[in-house]
């Protein structure tokens, strides 16, 4: 509305609420059960079209590096671990380097609800977490590339979410993750 002119562009403004908040009112058996990992697949199509094929050297580096940080927060946290593929993801090493946590596809938003904490790169299902109140850990590295990468770090900024850099990852810190 444009106040001084009382006018509006809108016959009949009608009020909504986004997919994920509509779902949150309704959901059921939130828990603390899991720790999710939401997988942004390393080789989306998205990147592919701005960087060209992914190496496949690059996508087994980057899943040894993801299977050790999910490693240590099953240790560390006694959680299951629940590796949430993307949807277009049909990489068959998911199940190699996986194959000792849940893996689960099309199930997201079921897992977030019942997940401690929550990790990922970047993904829309992050409003999920954040509409849960979950906590949520920003992963790095340079395995991504530079569009994954700087949609990463947007999430860093504008969510103020704590971030693990694989690259450098050794030993998980529960100190530091508080």
């Amino acid at each position: 509305k444009i106040p001084f002119l009382k006018i509006s562009y809108f016959k009949n403004p009608i009020l909504i609420n986004s997919r994920s908040f509509d779902k949150i009112k309704k959901a059921k058996n939130i828990s603390n059960k899991y720790i999710s990992f939401i997988d942004s697949q390393v080789d989306h199509l998205d990147r592919v079209k701005r960087e060209g094929k992914i190496n496949k050297e690059i996508i087994s580096n980057y899943y040894k590096l993801i299977n050790k940080l999910l490693c240590e927060f099953k240790k560390k946290y006694k959680k299951q671990i629940v590796f949430c593929i993307h949807p277009q993801n049909n990489n068959k090493l998911i199940k190699k380097y996986f194959s000792n946590f849940l893996i689960k596809k099309y199930q997201t938003f079921k897992y977030i609800k019942q997940s401690h904490i929550v990790l990922f790169h970047e993904s829309s299902a992050a409003l999920d977490a954040i509409l849960f109140n979950k906590p949520l850990i920003s992963l790095e590295t340079k395995f991504l590339g530079d569009y994954l990468s700087k949609k990463t770090r947007n999430y860093i900024q504008t969510l103020g979410t704590f971030s693990i850099n694989l690259d450098s990852f050794n030993k998980l810190d529960k100190k530091n993750i508080k």
